[in-house]
């Protein structure tokens, strides 16, 4: 059958059924009724196979109070949703919010309603337990062997200068060297750029190990410059503006510098964003500093990380690359760059 077809065909029967469902259920008097579902190919929260979809919303009709046998359909007070049909729960179940519970195996409902036994747990004769080689802390079933906030116990958090956990202890992520008694992400870190003591220059950043220029800045022969404003290097390496001209917007001018920029050794500032001018002609930020609304802050890559928010910035706010690929960067400033 055609893969259209089969969806129409799949939808036309769940349709059906929930309509036929939804007739009985309302000539019993235990529910209201609503509009059939929309999409019978949705997930199910736990990751199963979905049946049913309400609202765009994927629902289990044999289970759920709201949506018994079909979208909209309440079971009525005192009443519990059991293999899609509003009733009374069945030997050995108990009405818990409305859908039958076994407190004795249940991991959502283990040994009472509403106790549960959080991801990976199980329920076994009432109580929680972890599956083989998991522990319970604070309520959860962790792996000690790789969980960072549990690494070989309970509350042993690894951090610092040895932010994973392997096989039970605090240590460098795998292939991580150790530089100077602190794990290094050579492929991002600009002290340590695809290498242990390879620090990358202040106007540089480390990506994949290797130090490039700032994004907005143009390699020169070595130098990482700003071809829009650089008077020796003016919208291209090795071209020079005149004497009395300055550089703006990558071509030398005789009019001056546009509004929001100062002159500062022939160049186009900004002075605020400007870190070897930052805040004024000749205040050049540290390396490991960018300039931020006028002030110099600091910058470091946020190692080991991919996206934000990361463990390593610490107190530092944690910012979006500047580059695709790049990793994150933690600042100690105002805001992002």
């Amino acid at each position: 059958m055609p893969a259209n077809l089969s969806t129409v065909v799949r939808a036309s029967f769940a349709a059906s059924i929930v309509a036929t469902s939804a007739a009985v259920l309302f000539a019993c008097g235990g529910a209201n009724i609503a509009l059939p579902p929309s999409d019978v190919d949705a997930a199910l929260p736990d990751g199963g196979a979905c049946t049913l979809s309400c609202g765009g919303a994927c629902v289990d009709p044999l289970n759920d109070p709201r949506n018994c046998g079909g979208c909209g359909v309440v079971c009525t007070t005192g009443l519990a949703c059991s293999n899609g049909t509003c009733g009374q729960c069945p030997s050995g179940m108990v009405n818990c919010g409305g859908s039958c519970k076994d407190l004795a195996a249940d991991p959502t409902a283990c040994g009472a309603c509403g106790n549960s036994c959080g991801p990976g747990g199980a329920c076994v004769s009432g109580q929680c337990a972890c599956g083989p080689g998991a522990i319970r802390c604070n309520g959860q079933c962790v792996d000690p062997a790789s969980d960072s906030a549990n690494c070989g116990g309970c509350g042993n958090r690894c951090s610092g200068a040895t932010p994973a956990c392997v096989s039970g202890t605090c240590a460098c992520p795998v292939a991580a060297p150790m530089c100077n008694g602190r794990c290094a992400d050579v492929l991002n870190d600009q002290r340590n750029c695809g290498g242990c003591g390879n620090a990358c220059q202040a106007d540089q950043f480390c990506l994949h190990g290797a130090c490039s220029c700032w994004p907005g800045l143009t390699d020169c022969g070595g130098q990482c410059v700003d071809a829009t404003s650089d008077p020796t290097n003016c919208g291209a390496c090795g071209v020079r503006c005149g004497g009395g001209q300055v550089c703006a917007n990558g071509a030398c001018s005789n009019a001056g510098c546009p509004v929001g920029t100062v002159t500062c050794s022939g160049a186009c500032t900004n002075l605020q964003a400007d870190p070897a001018n930052c805040g004024q002609c000749g205040n050049g930020c540290a390396s490991d500093e960018t300039c931020i609304d006028g002030q110099c802050s600091g910058v470091r890559a946020a190692t080991f990380c991919t996206t934000c928010p990361c463990g390593s910035c610490g107190g530092d706010r944690c910012c979006p690359s500047l580059v695709n690929g790049g990793t994150p960067l933690c600042i100690d400033g105002p805001r992002c760059p």
